[in-house]
């Protein structure tokens, strides 16, 4: 059917949206060491965190809707993306070593 916010784009949002509370939330006495100006990979960790919301279920099922019914997301919509998740994980670690 059509969706407004694919699960991939959901990870995106979650993801932009680690950068924002960084941001929002970062305290420093140096201004160009706050946020995301500092070093990328503890850019990165709110960011990576926040995407982790997209597999799970319970999350799904709390933001999902039917944008014209308002009806809640279930079923396999919930189920499928976490499922999948892992299905080349073995590849992708072999990619990583060599």
């Amino acid at each position: 059917g059509d969706v407004l916010l694919s699960h991939g784009e959901l990870e995106v949002l979650l993801h932009e949206f680690g950068h924002v509370l960084h941001s929002m939330l970062g305290r420093t006495r140096y201004q160009h060491l706050s946020g995301t100006r500092t070093a990328m990979d503890v850019v990165e960790v709110p960011s990576t965190l926040m995407e982790y919301f997209a597999w799970e279920p319970e999350f799904i099922k709390m933001v999902g809707r039917h944008y014209k019914t308002g009806e809640k997301i279930d079923g396999e919509a919930v189920t499928a993306p976490r499922r999948g998740k892992n299905m080349f994980s073995a590849l992708e670690t072999l990619q990583q070593v060599l």
